[in-house]
């Protein structure tokens, strides 16, 4: 079924018109979240204190091959959590579209803040620390630095690109610089002192390095503004902000710890209670790392399912309005071919037509001729506005395609109501001479819509091929006639037919959106998820795991232990049973013990039962649970080479049912249904049991007979037409068939399985000509041999 679909009112939009309406619909005026500019903030000060606290260990070890990996680790360390703060300050800001990062210009930056972290380091590791290379080390950290924040920025790719205030970027610039200078000057003096001696002094100076940094940060921001319908061009190499920001943040944090860690175990007095002390808090770190890939990983598999389910949804509700459109076409096609559909009868064929639109549940029937002169409208005549203007150029064209066309939604001056229209043409004599139409008003579409019955808080919107608003969840009478939201057009522009991105909806909700277009009548459905859930549920999900974390702390080594034992055997229990899934052995797992490992269990059990319910699916025919046409032939194959080593003979009945249509067509498809079930147990209970029977078509059948005798196939097709040709009782219906057959003999009809099946095919197209009710047994030098039982 193919439509041309027309837009009714404007052209779809260019390229260079979608980005103007961006421009004109979003405003592009941030907001900081304080939560987060805390959490960046705290970042920026446990990053000073492992600076000036490494500076202690890069300058004991000075001369010796360590100092070479202290510098290197320090300098990876320190460099990640000055670029952890940027990133979490960057998340922090919040502007009214969806931001990601290109990945090798964010790896870029992190680079340039590991090396003036190096420098910084080696700095600190000089016995005397001179004015002169006081002022040349913090003026290159400096700019390494502001390097580091403005290259971040720039992994935005915005379009059109950002504009700085020079001012406001000298004065950060200046932040960095005096921030790197005063930084190392703590540090250096701070150099003798470990963390345990100098724990204070090193906080204080922590402290007061972390505010420098962190307000070369904001005034960097702050000299940064965003045109109005600024968009984020990263391609695929890209991620989002949430995304980038957890790793970043993570990975910094467990960077620092694990060199805080380091450094107290060198200098820590060597005493039992206190490597059992380090060695507790030491266990947190696995524990912190994991319970960070479980939050990712859980945020990430809720995200997925959500798009996924979305997905489907959109997919499903684009398939009822196909659905809904089709069948108005399919019936407007009928009512093409009605003998009152003439000039002389049009009176009557109103009346048809009215009849026709309460059963197609449409709101009108119109009829109009090569000119665009309405000669039928089943709703009142001045409803309609003809002959002029668009309608009458896509009526022309109508008549020049000759294909069945959906109009995209349009507002009639008349009585203001949008609507859409479904026409088809008529022909006579080979030439079109009028158009049928249906229309519905957006109404019938929006009933469609809130009859899926998605949760409230999606943005849920039916979208016609030009990216207007057919029908909408929200806010219908607003938007429904309006165009969708500058990334819906896009989406609409390319060839993909189904998409998921962040957009902002056009009553400005920040929104996952989940697309999927008809690749019939072109039109869309979109389901927005709004981007809060996730966001909310992440936040909530943090939250808890901190808690836990606390609790954790308190625990004993012990416990911690057990708790580590009890995971890695339970893990271990599914391995076993997953290697047997994958070679496709019914497993079955007991519980466990771990809730965590009995869900993925019980998934495994459930695996297990569906890819044996799947292969079983995959070969066999779902109504009469008869082996299908692939088993079939995968059987026969098998059994064609145990033939040829043996010499032996086998046989293909290929049987076809005469009179299964108009019994189908006359009862329904339900009755023909069971009529198909019973006659394919009718045929199993004839053949015998080595033999295999198969569905492998509508009406059609096939039965492999293996060690076949020379007369033996056509004493059970005889069989199979005098069994098929008793009459049937299908419920209160007593109904009568026969069947044709077709029989092909290995070797003389063939030795392969697409040679036996098609000489049994034509052998059974033959039998069904000499009067149906036969069968015939295909003989290679005479083309056929009658062994029928007439």
């Amino acid at each position: 079924m193919t439509f041309v679909s027309y837009a009714s009112e404007t052209p779809f939009p260019a390229t260079s018109e979608v980005y103007t309406y961006i421009k004109e619909s979003i405003s592009m005026t941030g907001h900081y979240d304080s939560g987060l500019v805390f959490f960046s903030i705290f970042i920026a000060v446990i990053a000073s204190f492992v600076t000036i606290d490494l500076s202690s260990r890069v300058a004991a070890t000075r001369g010796s091959n360590a100092a070479n990996y202290w510098l290197v680790g320090g300098s990876i360390s320190m460099g990640m959590g000055i670029w952890a703060m940027h990133f979490v300050g960057m998340l922090a800001f919040s502007l009214p579209i969806a931001i990601s990062y290109d990945v090798w210009i964010t790896l870029a930056s992190l680079l340039v803040a590991i090396v003036a972290s190096g420098l910084a380091l080696y700095t600190l590791s000089l016995d005397r620390l001179e004015m002169r290379w006081l002022l040349i080390s913090g003026t290159l950290m400096g700019i390494g630095i502001a390097s580091m924040h403005y290259l971040g920025m720039e992994a935005m790719r915005m379009r059109p690109s950002i504009v700085f205030d020079p001012g406001l970027v000298a004065i950060s610039i200046l932040i960095a610089i005096g921030a790197s200078i005063i930084a190392l000057w703590i540090a250096f003096q701070l150099r003798i002192e470990n963390i345990f001696s100098g724990f204070g002094k090193k906080c204080a100076g922590a402290l007061v390095m972390g505010l420098a940094i962190s307000g070369m940060h904001y005034t960097g921001m702050k000299a940064a503004s965003f045109a109005a319908g600024s968009i984020c061009t990263t391609g695929a190499a890209a991620v989002d902000n949430v995304t980038l920001a957890g790793i970043v943040s993570a990975s910094a944090m467990l960077f620092l710890l694990l060199s805080l860690l380091v450094s107290a175990y060198v200098v820590m007095p060597r005493t039992i209670r206190g490597k059992i002390a380090l060695l507790v808090v030491g266990s947190m770190l696995p524990v912190l790392l994991l319970a960070i890939t479980v939050v990712s990983y859980d945020y990430h598999r809720g995200k997925t399912f959500l798009v996924s389910s979305s997905i489907l949804s959109a997919r499903a509700a684009i398939a009822e309005v196909d659905k809904k459109l089709i069948t108005i076409e399919t019936s407007l096609l009928t009512l093409a071919t009605s003998r009152l559909l003439t000039p002389d009868n049009l009176g009557k064929f109103n009346q048809q037509a009215i009849q026709a639109a309460a059963s197609l549940n449409v709101d009108a029937i119109t009829l109009s001729d090569a000119d665009g002169q309405m000669l039928i409208d089943t709703r009142q005549p001045d409803l309609w506005t003809t002959a002029s203007g668009e309608n009458t150029i896509k009526l022309q064209r109508l008549f020049e395609i000759g294909k069945p066309v959906i109009f995209n939604l349009f507002v009639p001056p008349a009585n203001g109501r949008p609507q859409i229209k479904v026409v088809v043409p008529m022909r006579q004599d080979g030439k079109i001479i009028y158009e049928l139409g249906a229309i519905l008003y957006a109404s019938r579409m929006q009933d469609l819509l809130a009859q899926r019955k998605l949760p409230a808080d999606r943005i849920v919107a039916i979208f016609d091929s030009s990216g207007t608003v057919v029908a909408r969840s929200h806010e219908a009478l607003r938007f429904v006639g309006e165009k969708g939201a500058p990334a819906v057009l896009a989406f609409l522009r390319r060839d993909a037919d189904e998409e998921s991105f962040e957009n902002r909806t056009r009553d400005g909700i920040l929104v996952t959106s989940n697309l999927s277009r008809s690749p019939i009548s072109r039109w869309a459905v979109g389901i927005g998820i709004p981007t809060d859930i996730f966001v909310r549920e992440l936040w909530h999900t943090i939250w808890w795991m901190m808690s836990a974390l606390a609790v954790l702390l308190l625990c004993s080594l012990g416990i911690a232990w057990r708790i580590g034992t009890s995971i890695n055997r339970s893990i271990h229990a599914l391995i076993a049973p997953a290697l047997e899934l994958g070679s496709g052995v019914h497993v079955k797992i007991p519980l466990l013990g771990l809730f965590e490992a009995d869900e993925v269990g019980t998934a495994l059990n459930q695996a297990s039962v569906l890819l044996q319910q799947t292969q079983h699916d995959a070969q066999h025919d779902g109504l009469t649970g008869m082996a299908n046409r692939a088993l079939f032939n995968a059987i026969v194959q098998q059994q064609l080479m145990i033939a040829k080593r043996g010499s032996q003979h086998l046989a293909i009945l290929f049987i076809d049912l005469d009179g299964f249509k108009k019994i189908n067509d006359t009862y329904g498809h339900g009755t023909g249904d069971g009529l198909l079930k019973t006659v394919g147990s009718r045929i199993q209970a004839t053949i015998r049991e080595c033999d295999l029977a198969a569905r492998i078509g509508g009406d059609e059948f096939a039965v492999l007979m293996i060690q076949s005798v020379k007369h033996g196939p056509a004493s059970v097709a005889g069989k199979l037409i005098e069994t098929l040709s008793t009459p049937f009782q299908i419920g209160t219906l007593t109904l009568e068939i026969s069947a044709s057959i077709g029989v092909a003999i290995y070797p003389e009809s063939g030795d392969t399985v697409v040679e036996l099946l098609r000489v049994a095919d034509e052998a059974m197209y033959q039998a069904k000509q000499r009067g149906k009710k036969n069968y015939i047994v295909a003989r290679p030098e005479l083309g056929i041999r009658d062994e029928s039982n007439q």
